[in-house]
């Protein structure tokens, strides 16, 4: 009986735990920092079916790099499709929070002005030079968002990074 109590009582405090890892990194101020050479895996889950893998909702994504002024980024997206088959919707923002205007990719079912759109088992990316900023370096953002589609919502996608410092002027 104390060894039941005690693992109810560890799972109890546990969920919570579980709840807010997931959702660490769903806004600027707690995004991921990444480098060049980043390359790792991330779940976004909105609304429907979000039980799958037991991951649960995690409707957003943030990363954050600092970059200098002259710097190429190629930022790239891999949308694995498991286990349903959703868009992936990413913008850019600003070290000040705006948008980072792009040729938008196209996605007829979307609704959301993302400047990059990535389908079922589809790599997209966008390669980013920045002029701006100061020499100590700024943070850009990128946001990564499950669409809200007709069946489930929920996918495993990859984020690599990939800066060229070549052109740096600072």
């Amino acid at each position: 009986m104390r060894h039941s109590v005690w693992m109810v009582s560890s799972l109890l405090f546990l969920l919570p735990l579980i709840s807010v890892i997931s959702s660490a990194d769903d806004s600027r101020s707690s995004a991921i920092e990444v480098t060049d050479g980043y390359d790792d895996k991330w779940w976004v889950c909105y609304d429907d079916d979000c039980s799958d893998n037991s991951m649960g909702v995690d409707q957003l994504d943030y990363f954050k790099l600092k970059v200098y002024p002259g710097d190429k980024v190629k930022w790239e997206i891999y949308n694995r499709a498991d286990p349903h088959y959703v868009w992936l919707g990413v913008t850019f923002y600003t070290n000040g929070g705006t948008v980072i205007d792009l040729p938008a990719d196209e996605c007829s079912t979307c609704s959301d002005d993302d400047m990059m759109w990535v389908g079922d088992y589809e790599t997209d990316s966008t390669t980013i030079t920045y002029n701006g900023g100061s020499s100590n370096g700024e943070y850009v953002y990128m946001r990564v968002h499950s669409h809200d589609g007709n069946g489930g919502d929920g996918t495993w996608y990859d984020v690599l990074i990939d800066v060229d410092t070549s052109g740096r002027t600072s």
